[in-house]
């Protein structure tokens, strides 16, 4: 797959996965929040809980051989959690409660298969 089908496959899996969040009862504070240490795909809060979530999104066609979510390794999730940090201070909501979350999504033509994993750091 070519890079820009590859990011217009992410940016597919993002707009899959915000849609999912906001029809769970979540609001969507920003998207692609990016500084120098890394990106966070979606900043979410739900009541007085901020979730940093981090999207894998594989189609049928492509990289059907392993579930998207495996390809957040420790290393990617320690960038999201020093980025998170940084959030949290920037924002000033260093008084709220935050965890970090994937969301998996399988593009298959029209529908998608997304699976939420909750607080992955814990």
């Amino acid at each position: 797959m070519k890079k820009t089908e590859r990011k217009q496959v992410g940016d597919r899996g993002e707009s899959v996965a915000c849609a999912f969040l906001v029809r769970e009862g979540y609001v969507i504070l920003t998207r692609n929040w990016r500084i120098s240490l890394g990106e966070i795909d979606i900043i979410a809060q739900k009541e007085n809980l901020v979730i940093f979530v981090e999207v894998k999104t594989n189609t049928r066609e492509y990289n059907s051989a392993f579930a998207p979510e495996v390809r957040a390794d420790h290393r990617k999730l320690q960038k999201i959690y020093h980025c998170a940090l940084a959030f949290l201070q920037q924002s000033r909501l260093q008084h709220l409660s935050w965890r970090i979350d994937i969301i998996s999504v399988i593009l298959q033509h029209e529908k998608a298969k997304i699976t939420h994993f909750k607080n992955v750091l814990s």
